[in-house]
């Protein structure tokens, strides 16, 4: 859902983070901002798989997340869908999600997603570029920290997307919005003090069968 900002007037290039103040938009899933939700999806990556060919192919514009965050080429293309101008397929990763439709993360066509949901476009033409396969139950949150659980134990892991090795804390700190919607989609939330019970072999994301 795309709300709108009363009072908002800012204009011209903006950073991505501030995109709501330079457009009088703010993308939601529910009561979640979309970048938000595509930085906890990305937390959770446990496979990604890049097509050899990537052909345009329809995909449902409610499940695309993008925030608009640039004003002259929102309108633009706003505009440009209006006029019914062809633009060309946007590029999306899609994210494969347990007992949930599939949501796609944009590369490129923020603002063209955008103005397919403002015409009120069902579907919306993209280049699946790679499936991300997320899997919420392989990962707890200590306090503020992100750990990948293993057969082998539990172990801090980077938010980027990258949980195969072990990182530093420092590397692994989740913000308290990612926090939320990590915890939202299935992901144990244990508090600070249980830090060194979980890090030292005790996995709670599995059970152990045969002993």
């Amino acid at each position: 859902m795309d709300v709108r900002l009363p009072g908002i007037t800012a204009e011209g290039e903006t950073a991505r983070s501030l995109g709501p103040a330079a457009t009088g938009i703010l993308t939601v899933v529910g009561p979640f901002h979309v970048e938000v939700v595509a930085d906890a999806l990305q937390a959770l990556v446990v496979e990604r798989i890049v097509p050899l060919r990537t052909d345009a192919v329809e995909i449902e514009a409610k499940f695309v997340l993008a925030q608009p965050w640039n004003h002259d080429r929102m309108i633009r293309a706003v505009q440009l869908r209006q006029r019914e101008i062809a633009a060309g397929p946007i590029r999306v990763s899609r994210v494969v999600i347990p007992k949930l439709p599939d949501h796609f993360i944009v590369g490129e066509g923020v603002h063209r997603s955008f103005a397919a949901r403002q015409r009120g476009d069902l579907v919306i033409d993209a280049m699946v570029t790679a499936t991300l396969h997320v899997a919420p139950e392989q990962f707890c949150i200590v306090g503020d920290t992100l750990m990948r659980c293993t057969c082998d134990g539990t172990f801090p892991v980077s938010p980027s997307g990258s949980a195969a090795r072990p990182v530093s804390r420092e590397a692994a700190r989740l913000s308290r919005d990612v926090i939320h919607v990590l915890a939202a989609l299935g992901c144990a939330v244990y508090p600070e003090s249980q830090y060194g019970v979980v890090s030292q072999g005790f996995c709670p994301c599995f059970k152990v069968v045969g002993l």
